[in-house]
Formats: structure tokens, sequence, C-alpha cells
């Protein structure tokens, strides 16, 4: 299978070339590296990907519809995982540009590869999408529950998964979106919240945290995530479908704090005990996330198999410097 991963160099991108390479697809790689956190992480990322003689890297912005058509047209799967993050970033508040810059590159960038994938005959395209698409909406959350996004992110997100649905719907263009929640793991965004919070305990820093600490989240381990990924691509009934990625679990940030602490104490030996610093409630912000994933399990046959303790021993074993054990893929 040849396939296109936007995005590849990133997070999720790159576990996801990662897992696609061992299985001997052929790979090719589209990423700008772009400069929102230090792009040569992103190249330490792709480090072990890119002596694979069927893997290929091309630096470019996905908004480039000429290349975009080109590398699509040679593709028989696109994973989209392009995009710009950040729920807070995206908000004019914080960077006036930042509803513009997220709009053109999460939906614009993936008009271009649907409209490049309708010049195929039979290139399907994987969306990543999110679940700050539903913002405050009913718990648990169903892929049929109201979408009130709270952000600009979200918003650009949503835009971008319902014209996923649509080009599927109109155009019989085989779309899958998959709507991410609190995704984590070795290569997290250094701005992620499990990233920053372990920074700061293992350096014995205040953790600062924005509320009173009891907005949950579902944090989903990266391997369920590349998981889904690869069953989307390959089950005929996920054509058209959106589906919500997550483990049913959510977890208060105090409570998420607490592990982390507990989990660094036992790899360094030392006891952590963090000190927390709480701040205003940031707009953009939910107060909880819980992804019903009964959808997903019924017609992928997928359900988020790794826990929060061993996805956060996982995650601080890479941050710490040793060799992440294996888990998932």
């Amino acid at each position: 299978m040849k396939c296109l991963v936007t995005g590849g160099a990133g997070f999720i991108g790159s576990h996801l070339v990662e897992a696609l390479a061992k299985e001997q697809h052929e790979v090719v790689i589209l990423d700008n590296l772009d400069p929102y956190y230090d792009p040569n992480q992103k190249v330490l990322n792709l480090d072990a990907q890119l002596s694979n003689p069927n893997v290929e890297f091309v630096r470019g912005d996905i908004r480039d519809d000429k290349m975009v058509r080109r590398l699509v047209e040679d593709s028989d799967v696109v994973f989209h995982e392009a995009g710009r993050p950040g729920v807070r970033s995206s908000m004019p508040s914080v960077n006036s540009q930042g509803p513009w810059e997220v709009m053109s590159i999460n939906y614009g960038g993936t008009l271009n590869v649907l409209n490049a994938a309708l010049e195929t005959d039979s290139t399907r395209v994987i969306l990543a999408s999110s679940s700050s698409i539903y913002g405050e909406t009913s718990i648990p959350t169903t892929e049929n529950s109201p979408k009130n996004p709270s952000s600009f992110y979200g918003l650009s997100k949503l835009a971008a998964d319902r014209a996923c649905l649509l080009y599927s719907q109109y155009y019989g263009l085989p779309t899958t979106c998959l709507r991410y929640f609190s995704v984590y793991g070795p290569r997290q965004r250094p701005d992620m919240a499990i990233h920053e919070f372990t920074q700061k305990i293992v350096r014995c820093l205040d953790v600062q945290i924005f509320g009173d600490g009891q907005q949950k989240r579902d944090n989903t381990y990266v391997s369920d995530v590349v998981e889904a990924n690869l069953k989307a691509a390959s089950i005929s009934r996920t054509r058209g479908e959106a589906f919500n990625i997550g483990t049913g679990r959510p977890t208060s940030v105090i409570d998420l704090i607490a592990k982390i602490a507990s989990t660094v104490s036992d790899r360094l030996g030392v006891t952590c005990k963090p000190k927390l610093k709480h701040i205003g409630r940031q707009n953009g912000d939910v107060r909880t996330t819980q992804c019903s994933p009964e959808k997903a399990a019924r017609l992928m046959n997928w359900q988020a198999s790794t826990t929060l303790d061993e996805g956060l021993e996982a995650f601080i074993e890479w941050h710490c410097g040793a060799r992440c054990p294996s888990i998932g893929y």
C-alpha cells in the first residue's frame, strides 16, 4: 500500500509512519517542519525511519495545492495528520492571527487534500479530527452529540471534519474522520499538558494549572490512536463515517498530576510532591471530555487497550531519556 502521511514528522504522524513502515508499506511524509515547536524535535521523530528505502520525506506546506495534488495522486491512502494545533493559541487574545492561521491550515489544507483525492480513482482519506469539535456537550460524547466548539481550533477541525463527510456523501470520496480525545505518549508536543506537567515535576518546579483542576480529560495513548488509523484504512465499512477515538475513562487534572508525580518518583527513586499554582480558567477550555467509543468498537473492532498508568510510565521513560518500553503496535 502506498501511503501519504501529512504532518508525518509530528507527534502522532511520526508514530503512524513508524507503524506503516514496520508493516512494509511505502510511505511518503509531507511536513513543513513548522516552528510552532522546535523543528529539531520533529527531525528526531523521524530519525529511525529515514534510512528505510520505503520511506520518503518531502518538506512542504499542506496549503500548496500543486504539491499536494502530485503527492496524493500517487497514494492509495492519505493519513491527514497535518494541522496547526493549540486551543489557546488559536484565540485572538493570544495571537491576533490565530483564527486566520488555524482556519487556513486546518480547513484550507484539508480542502486541498480532498480536492486532490477527488481527482484519483481510489485514494482514501483518513482525517485526524478532534474532540474539540464538540466543545461543551453531552457526556459521554457520542458521534451524534451536539457540536459547539469553544475555540477557533475546534471550529477549524469541525469545518475539516464536515468537509470530509460532505465529500463522501456527495462525491463518493472514501473518507473517514477520527475524532481524537487528548492523545499523549512519547514525542508529545512540549506545550501539551502531560508533557508540561512532567517537565515541571521532574525539575521540582511549581505546576501551573488552569482553574480549579477538577476539569477532566479522556487521555488516549498514541499507539491506540495509530491502531485506529490502521483499522480505518483497511475496513470498507468505515468509509463516510466519523469515529470517536478515546478510552471513555476521563481523569481530572489534579488526579493526573498526582499520577505523574507518583510515576516520576518511582522512576527517579525520589519523592516528588509538586506544588500546584492555580490561575484563571482559559478561554476555549471545556470542563470535561469523555468519549463514547461504542461506534468504533462496533464498526472497527477497535478499543483503547493502554491504561493511563501504562501510558504515563511509557511517556516518562521516554521523557527521562530511557528507551520506551513496547506498548501497542
